[in-house]
């Protein structure tokens, strides 16, 4: 590269070569993962040995109720409904949610 080259030639050649990585990743990487049924496959995905299923999370909250039950399922949704007030900005005491 030129460093007395224009800004905007620099960065058109940075395009070019992100978009040259980009198409070697797609055409050559493989990827590898669960089948996805209806829903999100939970089961599967937590029985998977690299899977650390105590610290993974799910918003298909039919799938956690069936699965895991009622005392998760609500609190699944109770993260859920905090994520959605915080994210925002607002501030709502946890005492209100239980």
């Amino acid at each position: 590269m030129n460093e007395y080259a224009p800004k905007a030639e620099l960065q058109d050649e940075d395009d070019v070569f992100l978009k040259k990585i980009e198409s070697s990743m797609l055409t050559e990487m493989t990827l590898k993962g669960i089948q996805i049924s209806e829903g999100a496959n939970l089961l599967a995905v937590m029985c998977h040995e690299d899977v650390d299923a105590t610290r993974m999370t799910s918003n298909h909250l039919v799938e956690v109720i069936e699965i895991l039950g009622i005392e998760t399922v609500r609190k699944a949704l109770l993260d859920e409904l905090q994520v959605v007030m915080y994210s925002n900005g607002s501030y709502v005491s946890y005492h209100h949610f239980v």
